[in-house]
């Protein structure tokens, strides 16, 4: 049926549909549900407009902290605080991020974990204030620093007080589970460093295989020894099955078992990773104290801690090793070590900046010990190249061989 326009209107005054000339209309634009016609707002509002929204501060350090929120929200009935571009920063909330507006005034404050990234963090802090249907947002911006990177050292660079080796002859020593060089001190060393690579295991042949490379003092001619490194393990289960490992950074003084570097010295996660260069120095800061460090070159990060021993100190070591799995019985039990096969890994195991220091301060090698990974039948498994002019070597992966492993009964 039609209506014309005089009739249409005639209806709408007798139903009352005429707009009150007091009432302001809104157009809506949001997502969901679609709006269809005008809303109802009250006219004013006593918050102001546009919401000015004071943070405390408008940076912060790669350490975090605490920020203040304030804005002036008098006849409100609601704010809701919501933090933006956080990322992976940590937010922890003081008092509560929504809440009803108190006394004309929004107050708040929260606090922001440690920026690990070196990346800049923008955080937008957004305040929403209710007042009936009205709704406004003010907007405070933040930024949060990148952790300082420190200046890069170069992997030639060498540690002041520590020398590179000097004189003595090379002579041939077999080992079950050791490959690389070992100096001899005519008298005893005060500290010894070394850079390597850290290789990739090129797929795992079977669980439970183990790689470490370290820098160390003593443990070839007697059962002392402190050493720092890196270990790359396949574990057990399914990861090792899908030929994946895992890379850590590690420290040990027999008769101890090795303590795992969890976090680098400023706090940050401790990832080392396939082919990263690493240094690792052992001083003896006072007698039989020695700070042990390992530093990431490639991440340009490190750790730091001191700790005693009092071993001899005869020797330095620069070493690949298969590592002795004492309590893991599908390892091979072989001249009193229970040793896994060792992993393929590529590419050789690079050893520079070999240093020393001696009482001295002739940083004198009486012998130096060229030491070959062989298994039971005498294969070559590890084989270290000849020391080059700066006492520089790799060590090579040069064949599967024996133990193999088994199952205990």
């Amino acid at each position: 049926m039609r209506l014309r326009l005089g009739t249409l209107l005639a209806l709408a005054l007798l139903i009352g549909l005429t707009p009150s000339p007091s009432a302001s209309v809104l157009s809506v634009k949001e997502s969901g549900p679609r709006v269809s016609g005008p809303v109802r707002m009250r006219p004013q509002s006593n918050f102001s407009s546009p919401l000015v929204v004071a943070l405390s501060r408008s940076t912060l350090s790669w350490r975090g902290g605490v920020v203040e929120v304030s804005a002036r929200t008098a006849g409100a009935t609601n704010c809701q605080l919501r933090l933006l571009g956080v990322g992976g920063l940590s937010v922890f909330y003081s008092s509560q991020p929504s809440s009803e507006c108190r006394d004309g005034v929004f107050r708040a404050q929260f606090i922001l974990g440690k920026n690990y990234s070196k990346a800049r963090h923008g955080v937008t802090v957004n305040l929403i204030v209710r007042e009936g249907d009205r709704a406004e947002i003010g907007r405070g911006f933040l930024v949060v620093n990148p952790r300082a990177v420190p200046t890069p050292v170069s992997v030639n660079t060498p540690i002041p007080g520590l020398g590179r080796p000097v004189g003595g002859p090379v002579a041939p020593v077999d080992s079950a589970n050791w490959s690389g060089y070992v100096a001899a001190s005519p008298t005893s060393f005060t500290g010894v460093t070394g850079t390597f690579t850290v290789p990739a295991l090129s797929g795992a042949r079977t669980c439970n295989q183990d790689l470490s490379q370290w820098v160390g003092l003593d443990g070839l001619n007697n059962s002392r020894l402190i050493q720092a490194g890196v270990e790359e393990y396949t574990g057990e289960g399914s990861s090792c099955a899908s030929g994946t490992y895992e890379i850590r950074a590690w420290w040990e003084i027999l008769p101890a078992y090795e303590t795992p570097v969890i976090r680098w010295s400023d706090g940050s996660t401790a990832l080392v990773r396939a082919r990263d260069q690493v240094r690792v120095s052992l001083v003896e800061s006072i007698p039989e104290h020695w700070t042990i460090t390992i530093a990431d070159l490639t991440t340009h990060e490190s750790f730091t801690t001191t700790r005693g021993y009092s071993g001899p100190a005869s020797s330095a070591d620069w070493i690949v090793e298969n590592p002795d799995q004492v309590h893991n019985y599908q390892c091979t039990l072989s001249d009193g070590l229970r040793l896994c096969p060792l992993p393929t890994f590529a590419p050789a195991v690079t050893f520079t900046t070999l240093g020393v220091s001696d009482a001295a301060g002739l940083d004198l090698v009486s012998e130096w010990s060229e030491i070959t990974m062989i298994d039971s039948s005498k294969k070559t498994l590890a084989t270290p190249s000849p020391l080059g002019s700066n006492s520089e070597f790799s060590v090579s992966f040069a064949g599967t061989g024996s133990p193999t492993p088994h199952h205990a009964p």
